[in-house]
């Protein structure tokens, strides 16, 4: 949070905002995601996917998803670990991120 809050990006108002939007999030969609099991899904899809786990994240265990990882069948798969993270990559590991969408991007683009 730290790093939001210093941010230039950012006001504290966003950050209130942010933290109200996680809240409705999960209070709107909590009983579709108890429901959703992707294991019971199609692990055939016909776009990219890129799997960013994190290497500290004690809400969502990695193992779960590299099971559903090596399952699944796409056109491009990638899995990514992000070796600092807990469970806000993109605020704890910002700028690895950034160039991880961006290399990607470039990538993609260039291999059509």
């Amino acid at each position: 949070m730290k790093s939001v809050i210093k941010s230039p990006e950012y006001r504290f108002i966003d950050l209130i905002k942010w933290v109200r939007g996680q809240m409705y999030s999960m209070d709107v969609f909590k009983e579709e995601l108890a429901r959703l099991d992707l294991f019971q899904s199609s692990k055939n899809i016909q776009v990219p996917v890129i799997i960013c786990c994190v290497r500290h994240d004690f809400t969502a265990p990695s193992e779960i998803a590299a099971n559903f990882f090596n399952q699944l069948q796409a056109p491009y798969k990638k899995w990514v670990w992000f070796e600092q993270s807990a469970h806000s990559l993109f605020i704890e590991e910002k700028q690895t991120f950034v160039q991880l969408v961006k290399d990607t991007v470039f990538e993609w683009n260039h291999t059509k």
